[in-house]
C-alpha cells in the first residue's frame, strides 16, 4: 500500500469501488501508515486530533495484532 498504489500488486481486494479498495494490511504497509498517522490534518479527520505515532508504534501495533490473528 502506498499513496501511489496503481493496484496491479498481488494484493487479494477484499471491497473495492470507484477510487478506493479495502485489503488486509501487510507488513510492508507500516512505514506508510505511520507516515499518513503523523500528519496531523490526518489524524483530525481520524477524530484522533494531535495523536502522531510513530514508526515503532505502528510497528508493534501490527506484531500485536498479527499474534492474535492466529
Amino acid at each position: 500500500m502506498s499513496d501511489d498504489d496503481d493496484g496491479d500488486s498481488d494484493r487479494v481486494m477484499i471491497l473495492t469501488g470507484a477510487k478506493v479498495g479495502l485489503a488486509l494490511m501487510r507488513r510492508e504497509d507500516v512505514p506508510t501508515i505511520a507516515r499518513w498517522n503523523q500528519d496531523l490534518n490526518f489524524t483530525a479527520r481520524m477524530g484522533v486530533p494531535g495523536e502522531a505515532h510513530t514508526l515503532e508504534m505502528r510497528q508493534e501495533f501490527y506484531d500485536q495484532n498479527l499474534t492474535h490473528q492466529t
